[in-house]
């Protein structure tokens, strides 16, 4: 017996021995092929369980980075909704807290955050009753708006004491600074509340949130927009100028006057008539409206004067010129060079200021080619012309030729050549003796 249980125990160790080694095998194996790694998370959302009645003031963070540890293919497949970030104030008063965040994954994983806790400032929530006020921008002024209608006089405004307690009144705002037409004007329109001094109350709930406000908008028949034209005096303009263009500020005026007054007008209103006498360039004027002398009638507008700016020129005039001669400069008096030019004269028309074009003539222009710096050869050149009358000169542009260009021959004395006569050869009579 005592052989046999020796023989059993030795099986029994060896046995466990071996499943322990087995187990130690099987774990360095499945550590090599899926090892554990390690993933951080940003912007994981904190949550703060807190008791219904309770509020939540102030959070330093609302999101968290989480650092997980786990094998490779647990971080794999892991997503942000896996993990779970939290601080747990329930059943705490109202006051400022620092708590440690507590994480919780769903799949086998360890896990710390950075920061590791928050600081969470909780109140008893309270909330009260409070006027609604509706606010009405006013349409524009041909426009009137009645007193708004709404079914809501109070909203409940409710949040952390400080807050509610602040609220002096609850406020909906309608804008009819843009209504064109006489209609009833109904909005849903959102509450807000508002200290004594104004300020928006952001960090409350308003129950309602938002009320129906409905207004009436009517046409009214005591006041117009009117149209302003500026009375120019056209035919006192002086001689040789003409009316550019104008511009002129305001365009329209507000008119307030009874509704027959108004009718007698019309749509538009002149300005007190603008003489253009002696006028011969550019100029602002600030005038008056022609408006009749009518119990009752008054300008809505800041102003009831005009500011005119109008734009003069003056008249342009072409003078055709023939047989204008080409001149040429430019040949140095102590050079033995000499140019030509054909043709010898030109057509000219001039367009410019009737008061400088009318009073030139074809002994006041020349064209001239300068032919300075030029090379004995032949050339074509364009011509330039030249006004004799004092400082008057008009842009190229204005002025036409006919032709447009010239040819310029610029010609070199050859040296006259020297003729030198053939020698002749002597006779040489030879004596003969006898």
């Amino acid at each position: 017996m005592t052989v046999n249980r020796k023989k059993l125990l030795d099986n029994v160790l060896w046995f466990a021995g071996s499943l322990v080694i087995a187990i130690i095998v099987w774990f360095i194996a499945t550590i090599e092929a899926d090892p554990i790694e390690q993933a951080s998370y940003r912007n994981v959302p904190i949550s703060v369980l807190i008791d219904d009645g309770m509020i939540i003031t102030d959070q330093v963070r609302q999101s968290a980075t989480v650092v997980v540890r786990a094998q490779q293919s647990v971080l794999d497949i892991l997503e942000l909704d896996d993990i779970t970030v939290q601080v747990d104030l329930r059943g705490q008063t109202a006051g400022t807290y620092t708590e440690a965040l507590d994480v919780s994954i769903t799949r086998p994983a360890t896990a710390d955050t950075r920061p590791a806790q928050i600081t969470v400032t909780i109140e008893q929530e309270i909330a009260r009753q409070v006027p609604v006020e509706v606010d009405v921008t006013q349409p524009p002024v041909t426009f009137t708006a009645d007193p708004p209608e709404r079914d809501i006089f109070q909203a409940e405004v409710s949040g952390a004491p400080s807050a509610v307690n602040s609220v002096s009144q609850v406020v909906a705002r309608v804008d009819l600074s843009a209504q064109q037409v006489a209609e009833t004007v109904e909005q849903t329109v959102n509450l807000i509340a508002l200290t004594a001094e104004g300020t928006l109350v952001s960090n409350v709930t308003i129950d309602p949130a938002s009320i129906v406000v409905s207004v009436d908008v009517s046409q009214r028949d005591d006041v117009s927009i009117l149209t302003i034209r500026p009375d120019i005096l056209y035919t006192t303009l002086p001689d040789n100028f003409v009316f550019d263009d104008i511009d002129y500020e305001p365009t329209t005026v507000i008119i307030n006057a009874p509704p027959d007054v108004l009718a007698s007008l019309g749509d538009t209103i002149d300005t007190e008539p603008i003489s253009l006498e002696g006028r011969t360039d550019d100029f602002t004027i600030t005038v008056g409206l022609d408006l009749p002398d009518e119990e009752g009638l008054l300008v809505l507008s800041e102003t009831s004067t005009v500011e005119v700016e109008i734009f003069i020129e003056e008249d342009t005039s072409t003078l055709p010129l023939e047989n204008v001669p080409v001149n040429i400069i430019g040949i140095p008096e102590d050079s033995d060079l000499s140019a030509t030019v054909n043709p010898l004269t030109l057509s000219v028309f001039l367009t410019g200021p009737a008061s400088i074009v009318d009073a030139l003539d074809s002994e006041d222009v020349v064209a001239i080619v300068d032919v300075s710096s030029l090379e004995p050869d032949t050339y074509t050149l364009t011509p330039q012309i030249s006004i004799s009358q004092g400082q008057v000169s008009l842009p190229a542009s204005d002025i036409t030729l006919l032709p447009s260009q010239v040819t310029v021959t610029i010609s070199d004395p050859q040296p006259e050549a020297t003729q030198t006569p053939e020698a002749t050869p002597e006779s040489t009579e030879t004596e003969s003796g006898n």
